[in-house]
């Protein structure tokens, strides 16, 4: 609960003057205790003691080792919480302009897709796949997101698969410099959601603008 305060706070911006009453007795109390032996507890306190002060990479370091271990690899829930403190983290650390944290991310969603902790009923979500493969594009991962795209196709769901498959892989061919593949893919369906109608607009005047085919 701790955590998650914390975890909030961060994302919607909750007035600092609110406190957690006995904050730093609860810390006490498991710092240096035979609390922190056990995984679980320890996870949830790297994540309390990231999230309280965000210069402290060590803590974030010990999650993503808890993560990747097999740990709890049966405890989905907690799993799937873990994963999201530690996805907002590394956003915190990127929007904050520390770059480094773009392979640290890449590296909590592979552990996500790897133990299907970033799945919701068997799904991935088209914002969850999104932001995978524009991580993945931006540290020039560029075959892994191809594999990634054709792997998991049949678990996006059946309702955004096409608008969500074409769109990304377009995207991949605009960084391989393949517009004229890239331009096949955007062709490929009729885009039925807002997000995606604009996105492929966007994506296509880019494509227009670098081979030349509209004024710069």
């Amino acid at each position: 609960m701790t955590a998650h305060f914390f975890n909030q706070q961060h994302i919607i911006n909750i007035d600092k003057r609110f406190k957690i009453v006995l904050l730093n007795e609860i810390i006490d109390q498991v710092t240096d205790s035979k609390f922190l032996k056990v995984p679980l507890i320890k996870a949830y306190y790297n994540c309390l003691m990231f999230l309280k002060d965000q210069a402290n990479e060590s803590n974030y370091l010990s999650l993503q080792n808890i993560l990747g271990s097999n740990t709890f690899n049966d405890n989905k829930i907690d799993q799937k919480i873990l994963y999201d403190f530690a996805v907002n983290y590394c956003a915190i650390q990127i929007n904050s302009g520390n770059n480094a944290y773009y392979e640290r991310l890449f590296e909590i969603y592979k552990i996500a897709l790897n133990r299907t902790i970033c799945y919701n009923d068997g799904y991935l979500f088209a914002d969850t796949i999104k932001n995978i493969c524009t991580v993945a594009l931006r540290l020039n991962e560029l075959d892994w997101a191809e594999q990634f795209l054709n792997e998991n196709k049949s678990k996006f769901k059946p309702e955004e698969r096409d608008d969500v498959f074409n769109y990304n892989m377009a995207r991949l061919n605009f960084f391989r410099d393949q517009f004229d593949q890239a331009l096949n893919f955007l062709n490929n369906t009729e885009y039925k959601t807002p997000f995606f109608i604009i996105a492929a607009k966007v994506l296509l005047i880019q494509i227009y603008y670098e081979t030349s085919e509209i004024d710069p």
